[in-house]
């Protein structure tokens, strides 16, 4: 007997709907774009006759968008752990580092399927990426670069799902740029 007992369609269970494949006729390099895009190229009068292409890309950000929360719930619970002493606590800091292991599985779980988080610490400002809360006086690094980050922002392939939240450091000790008149 087969991996399906009884009556049910491999068809009705697994809906192309629900394959793991990015957008048919994205020239990314999965089998049915591939598929997809020979055929096209090869016979103008077949692209005519082939339904329209099944935006799988939607479906994966509106996932992403409904996750994003509880990555938001794991990082402030991480960002509580830091000002709490758990030196002593063994329980605690074991249900900690559980709690670290299982979260970056769930990163790399959906890091695989394209979401990524974006790095900001230490980078130079980008309002394509970033979104500015604040700045801080602060000397040791130069102007516009981000110090702390409220708030981790996500991309899904090109596309920035949400931007990150960041403290921006204003360098006291550079000169002012001197306004052209």
């Amino acid at each position: 007997m087969g991996l399906f007992r009884g009556s049910i369609d491999p068809k009705e269970a697994f809906p192309i709907e629900n394959f793991p494949v990015e957008t048919l006729g994205d020239r990314r390099g999965d089998a049915l774009a591939l598929l997809y895009n020979r055929l096209t190229e090869a016979d103008g009068q077949i692209a005519g006759r082939l339904p329209a292409p099944i935006n799988i890309d939607q479906n994966k950000e509106s996932f992403f968008r409904r996750v994003l929360p509880i990555l938001d719930g794991f990082d402030s619970i991480f960002r509580y752990a830091e000002t709490v002493n758990v030196e002593g606590n063994e329980t605690l800091a074991a249900w900690l580092k559980t709690l670290n292991t299982l979260y970056r599985r769930l990163l790399s779980a959906l890091e695989k399927e394209g979401l990524t988080a974006i790095e900001s610490v230490g980078a130079p400002l980008d309002l394509s990426i970033h979104e500015v809360l604040d700045t801080r006086e602060d000397s040791t690094v130069p102007d516009n670069v981000i110090i702390e980050e409220m708030v981790k922002g996500y991309q899904f392939g090109r596309r920035v799902l949400r931007d990150a939240k960041v403290i921006v450091a204003k360098n006291p000790n550079l000169p002012k740029r001197q306004v052209e008149e």
